[in-house]
């Protein structure tokens, strides 16, 4: 700017320079804090999906999501993958135990 004079300069220099700074370190702050709170939120949201699946997982196990089967759709097996429940029904009947008197049974629990 060589057509003001040395007069405007300083007074440029001495008034217009210090508040511009001013306002850039204002403005570095108000960004700072504007990043801090979206960081904030970011984890915030991140603890709250993770809590969620730690809360959904928690009784159908680790491979369990919203889309797969419940446990406890055919649980008796498959034509494709039988159970153990149908192995039992089909095999063998197991040989009944001995009767135990009762007298024995109670003192053996207690």
């Amino acid at each position: 700017n060589a057509n003001l004079s040395r007069e405007q300069m300083n007074m440029l220099c001495s008034t217009i320079m210090p508040s511009l700074k001013e306002t850039q370190k204002a403005q570095a702050e108000i960004e700072w804090k504007e990043q801090i709170e979206r960081e904030r939120k970011a984890l915030a949201n991140r603890k709250a999906e993770e809590e969620a699946l730690m809360l959904e997982t928690r009784e159908e196990g680790v491979g369990y999501s919203k889309k797969s089967p419940s446990p406890l759709r055919g649980m008796r097996g498959s034509p494709t993958k039988p159970s153990r429940f149908d192995s039992l029904m089909s095999g063998a009947a197991p040989t009944p135990l001995a009767p135990t008197p009762i007298a024995t049974a109670t003192q053996q629990r207690f």
